[in-house]
């Protein structure tokens, strides 16, 4: 089965030039965390979206270094909500809080 977090055309589509998307909410989507590694790429090319909601997926630790370097060079991005991820370990979640106190 193929997810939401695997569908390439929504990456590409956060990174074309005309894009004006505001909000992605990716709650309970079976987001994998080679997923979401893909997807905060992209978000570090991207300069529009304000709020991003990636609640409830299998999100894991691995996530943490590309994370952490999308959210300290992505100047837009206003709202970020991941609860329920709870194979992201309590060091990771403050490297992210750090990652968003530095941007």
């Amino acid at each position: 089965n193929k997810t939401i977090g695997e569908d390439q055309q929504l990456y590409s589509m956060l990174t074309h030039p005309t894009t004006s998307l505001r909000g992605l909410w990716m709650s309970s989507t079976n987001l994998s965390s080679r997923a979401a590694i893909y997807l905060f790429t992209t978000l570090q090319h991207n300069k529009t979206l304000k709020v991003l909601n990636i609640s409830s997926n299998s999100i894991t630790d691995e996530v943490r270094d590309t994370m952490t370097t999308a959210l300290r060079s992505n100047c837009c991005l206003e709202e970020l909500y991941m609860w329920n991820n709870p194979m992201i370990s309590a060091d990771t979640s403050r490297a992210i809080v750090r990652a968003l106190q530095d941007n």
